[in-house]
């Protein structure tokens, strides 16, 4: 597992985020080829404000499974409720016989200014 401080992310725009998975053990980059399941979660307080998963499309396997890369995309309209504050990350995956928790860590979350973008 890794901890992470995640860059700023504003409420007024996409979330998108490439991330990088390796095996513990070896360093190497972990085969995505037989995972059934990702999730990542936000939390604030100890509760629960956003989850994305391979099953809602937000999260993706990015490129080859072999190179152990995921993608992580959520469209401001998921964002704009978030209050500003530090909230703790969680991103685990599973093969369906055993579940990983990939990185914990913090994402702070700074309130926007919308636009009217035409």
């Amino acid at each position: 597992m890794n901890t992470a401080f995640l860059d700023p992310q504003s409420t007024a725009g996409d979330f998108h985020r490439t991330l990088s998975v390796r095996d513990v053990t070896t360093g190497e980059p972990y085969d995505l080829a037989s995972v059934t399941a990702i999730a990542f979660s936000l939390r604030l307080s100890g509760h629960e404000q956003l989850r994305a998963s391979l099953a809602t499309g937000e999260i993706t396997i990015d490129g080859d499974p072999v190179t152990g890369r995921i993608a992580i995309s959520l469209p401001v309209s998921r964002l704009r409720h978030l209050r500003s504050g530090a909230y703790s990350v969680g991103v685990a995956l599973s093969d369906g016989s055993e579940t990983v928790q990939l990185l914990l860590g913090t994402l702070p979350i700074v309130e926007g200014h919308p636009h009217e973008l035409a």
